[in-house]
Parts: C-alpha cells; structure tokens; sequence
C-alpha cells in the first residue's frame, strides 16, 4: 500500500505509527483495499493449476460460478471479509439451490443450498484465504474457525453381499447384446474388479494385463478428466495419470477374479501386456465420458431390472458401480483380514474405514472366518445351480444383519451346510 487518505493528521500518525510498530516486529502490514475476493480467486486458481485434478478444480469452478461470481459479495475487498466474517456467514446462508428445471423462482419458493455444498464451498473459500494470508493479503483466514455444515454422508455404506455381485454380473451378461459375447463378458469382468478386488471404476478402467500378477494386482493409476489448449481452445480430454490418493498399492487377488481375468484374456485373443483389461472396441483405454455413458446405458438397466423384479433389491435402482468396492470391504471383513491391511488394499485410512464401514466390522464380531475365495465361489455355485426362487430367498436374507440371517441361511452362504436342503425342510 503505497498511499492512502486519511481524515485527519492524527488518524495519519497513528497509522504510520502502526505500520511501523508491524515491521519491526514483522507483522503483516495492512492489505489494499481493493484487492477484491473476485481477484483474490482468479490468482488461487491460477496457483492450483496443474497441482490439482482438473476435475477436481472443475469442480470448484462450477460452485464458484454457480453461487459466487457476479454477486456483490465476489466484490468485496478481502480485508473487509477478513475483519467481519459475519459478512461470509450472511452470504453462505442466503444460498439456495439451483431449480431442477431452471425456473426462475421466488426467494421464497427457492430450496436452501445443501450442507454438503455448503461445506465444500466453505472449504473452497477457505483454501483461497490460506493462500491470502500466505500473499500477506490478509492477516488471517476468517473460515478457518467458522462452524462447516456437518460432513455426515448421505449415502449409507451397504456392501453388497457375493450373491448379489454374481446376480449383477448374471444380469450384466444377459443383458448385453453383443453377438459374439466378448462384450457381455467384460461387463461381468467389470463389476469383478470393482467388487472383489476394490478398484475404483477408474482405476479399473486405466489396468492393464501387465499389471496382473499371480497373487496381487498392482493399482498405480487411474483415468482422470484432463484439460487440452488455452483459452477459448480450452477442452476436456481423458489422461491416465495417478491413483486418487497419489499413492501405489498391490490388493490381493482372489481365485475367482484370476480365473475370471485368464478367460478374458484368453477371449481378447492374448493381448500383449500392455493392452487395457477393459478395452475399446478398438483396443485402447476408455475415456470418462465412456464410462459415464457406460454407467447410464449398461449399469443403470441391469440394476433396475433386478431391483424391479425382486422388492428386497429396490435399493440397487439408486446404486453406483462404485457401490461396489464395498463388497470387497465386506467380503474381507468376514475373511477376518485385519482391518488396518483392508484400508490399504481399499486404498484409503484407517480412519475413513471404521468411519464407513463400522456398522460392518460391529456386525460381523463373532462371526466365523471364511475366505474371500470360498464366499465367492459359493455365490457362484448358488447362481449355476439353484433355482431362481431360492437364490431370491438367500439374496434376501444375505442382506440381513448376520444376527438377524436364519440358520439355514447363514450355513448356505457362510458354512457347510447342504445347499439343496429346501426340498427336504423336514431332514
């Protein structure tokens, strides 16, 4: 701040006096008044270029212009935000969600703006007020200690049980129209790595064969949304770069997703190494809005179609491939797998595990191990060689807490008892 106005001569002692008090003890001195959070966002996001997913500030772009610029509030000087965080708190209450179909309504017909993109935009704000204090902008970030949204999930974790991943797998390939069968068959391989081995869908969608090993698939990348040009030339494109988590990991490969992977293979032709374990039609690596058409187009169907024909399964209408990374939770769980060796395989804390998935790990105390292996090829047997009805009655009762699963049911799927044991009720 090279000049400023002041009222009287004793308001510009006491500020000379004050900026030179804050230099000998080397505070930061007082920002410009025009440097408005409009300009404070445009350098943020510039700084984060290329050190964020461009999804990721994709993302952040479209709360911004949705709730944020050309409002009053995108003009204020962030000194003023700064020293009067009741300013941000007024703001981010008048929020309202956009309408579904993009009716200009009265303010007071208009829904409040969720928590969940409440407290994102918050944290948004936040990280350009961090980088603020860091450019001596301002002396402190006002969002670091203002009260977020609760950050409780909507979506409860409800992993689904082996029955259920091999009845989606069986819908998937009766599905599919391709003649030949190779397109079936890789929707089924699909949901098998998502389910048994907790790829994410795009971690799955970026493996390669070489990455397949005799006991452990090796996950050090993932398809992301990448950006391609400058400026007006400025598009979206696909890049295989790295995991989520920036960070590498071998998960145990199960039995039945091996044997699964050397079929497919085996009908892909035997692929070189570097070929993409779910390939184009051209053999190349798929991009995200393939899979997003994937997942309307071939997922939302099958599902639907299971959901509708069994009242127990009307959850599954709603679901998410990535729905199904929790079976692998699930499937480990039961194996009685440490759970700190099952947050690294899922690739994520120990922490977001118990958060997620404590409901589980409380339900399954007690219960006796047995293998992923075995639990899969269990399902597997049930589909082959049950009837429709009986598989119906145990996908049902599979959902069940395991206190609440009858006995016959539980020793089907979990023990040794015979499966065929509902033709002879009274033995």
């Amino acid at each position: 701040m090279h000049s400023r106005t002041l009222m009287s001569r004793s308001d510009a002692k006491a500020l000379d006096a004050d900026i030179k008090a804050r230099k000998l003890r080397s505070e930061v001195l007082p920002p410009p008044r025009s440097y408005r959070l409009s300009q404070a966002w445009d350098d943020w996001l510039a700084s984060k270029r290329g050190r964020l997913a461009a999804s990721t500030l994709a993302s952040y772009e479209a709360l911004w212009d949705a709730h944020i610029k050309g409002t009053e509030f995108a003009e204020t000087p962030v000194g003023a935000l700064a020293s009067d965080p009741k300013l941000i708190d007024d703001q981010i209450n008048s929020l309202r969600a956009k309408d579904p179909k993009n009716r200009r309504l009265p303010p007071d017909q208009q829904a409040e703006l969720g928590s969940a993109s409440k407290r994102r935009l918050l944290m948004v704000l936040s990280g350009v007020f961090k980088e603020c204090v860091r450019w001596r902008k301002v002396s402190i970030n006002p969002i670091r200690e203002m009260d977020k949204p609760s950050a409780k999930p909507k979506r409860e974790p409800r992993p689904f049980p082996p029955i259920l991943v091999e009845r989606i797998r069986a819908q998937l390939m009766m599905d599919a129209d391709s003649e030949d069968g190779l397109e079936a068959e890789g929707h089924a391989v699909f949901v098998s790595l998502l389910s048994y081995a907790g790829l994410r869908p795009q971690e799955a969608l970026a493996l390669t064969f070489a990455d397949i090993g005799t006991n452990t698939i090796t996950i050090n990348k993932a398809i992301k949304v990448g950006r391609d040009g400058t400026g007006s030339n400025l598009k979206e494109i696909t890049v295989v770069g790295p995991t989520k988590t920036y960070r590498n990991r071998s998960v145990p490969l199960a039995a039945p997703l091996a044997s699964d992977l050397t079929k497919w293979r085996e009908a892909l032709g035997d692929p070189p190494s570097s070929h993409p374990v779910i390939p184009t039609a051209n053999g190349e690596t798929w991009t995200i809005p393939m899979y997003r058409k994937w997942r309307k187009e071939v997922w939302k169907p099958a599902v639907a179609a299971l959901a509708s024909s069994d009242p127990s399964l009307d959850f599954l209408a709603n679901s998410r491939p990535y729905d199904c990374r929790g079976s692998f939770v699930s499937l480990h769980l039961r194996a009685a797998v440490p759970p700190i060796e099952i947050a690294a395989d899922a690739g994520h804390s120990l922490d977001v595990l118990y958060r997620h998935y404590g409901n589980v790990i409380e339900e399954l105390k007690g219960e006796p191990p047995i293998s992923a292996d075995e639990q899969i090829e269990k399902a597997r047997t049930l589909i082959e060689e049950e009837a429709a009805e009986t598989v119906a009655e145990l996908t049902e009762e599979s959902l069940k807490k395991p206190s609440e699963m009858s006995f016959e049911a539980s020793a089907i799927l979990y023990g040794d008892f015979p499966p065929l044991y509902r033709s002879h009720p009274e033995d």
